[in-house]
């Protein structure tokens, strides 16, 4: 999870930014430089198409009971669909 400051916790409770959105603009924004060294990210237009299929994906997962097996290294050994 991304580290906020103060003001941007206040900020983005103030407006409906959920820290599930920013950690979607961490992983998938466009990088833009400021002064002082400091970045915005931000979603352009092929992000936001290429957003919505995965989202749209995501939620196939939620609908259909999906699950995967990890390893103990982390490494995905197999996905499935959950039996009835």
């Amino acid at each position: 999870m991304i580290e906020l400051t103060e003001h941007a916790k206040l900020r983005s409770q103030q407006r409906g930014i959920t820290p599930d959105c920013i950690e979607v603009l961490n992983m998938f924004g466009c990088e833009i430089k400021h002064i002082q060294g400091a970045i915005s990210l931000e979603l352009d237009h092929r992000e936001k198409k290429r957003l919505r299929r995965v989202f749209k994906a995501c939620m196939q997962l939620v609908e259909k009971d999906n699950y995967a097996i990890v390893s103990e290294r982390g490494i995905v050994i197999t996905v499935a669909h959950k039996l009835s």
